[in-house]
């Protein structure tokens, strides 16, 4: 995929209060995938800070809207975000993705049927409930030690390239 040059600005949006259990698998490595795009010469700016919600995409466009910003990119910390800033977009007679071009993360199924259909970030939801769950066992075992159980586990993504990124 070529890179567009028009783009040189990526706005991310849901860089706010964490949820366990929602955000807990972006946040590595949404981090760098935003070091890798700065290295890429994009200038990335975390603006907006939402709450992981339909509503809070929306919020968001609304905010980006105002400012008369276009030909950015947007990357949502997950798919409901950005389908909710792709239907206010819309609503507003923006294109998607000549205006903005927009990557979720999640691969919800939503994300496929939703027109235009998202390009996402998918994770492997089931190796990453298994390493929670193996970690889990290991603490109440008193396997890891409570003091030094911080740990790195890296779980492989999938660019699921689709209608909303090119």
């Amino acid at each position: 995929m070529p890179k567009r040059r028009d783009l040189k600005k990526i706005l991310v949006i849901g860089a706010g209060p964490i949820i366990i259990g929602q955000a807990c698998e972006f946040d590595y490595s949404g981090t760098q995938a935003c070091k890798a795009l700065r290295d890429e010469g994009y200038k990335v700016i975390w603006d907006y800070k939402g709450d992981y919600s339909f509503e809070s995409g929306e919020k968001a466009f609304h905010n980006i809207y105002k400012k008369r910003s276009k030909n950015i990119a947007i990357f949502a910390s997950n798919d409901q975000m950005a389908v909710g800033f792709i239907h206010a977009a819309l609503e507003n007679n923006q294109q998607i993705p000549k205006d903005y071009a927009i990557i979720g993360y999640d691969n919800i199924l939503f994300s496929k049927i939703f027109f235009p259909k998202l390009t996402t970030i998918d994770t492997d939801v089931d190796q990453l409930a298994e390493e929670a769950i193996d970690h889990l066992i290991r603490m109440i075992k008193n396997e890891v030690n409570l003091d030094r159980s911080a740990r790195k586990t890296l779980i492989p993504v999938k660019l699921i390239k689709r209608d909303t990124h090119k």
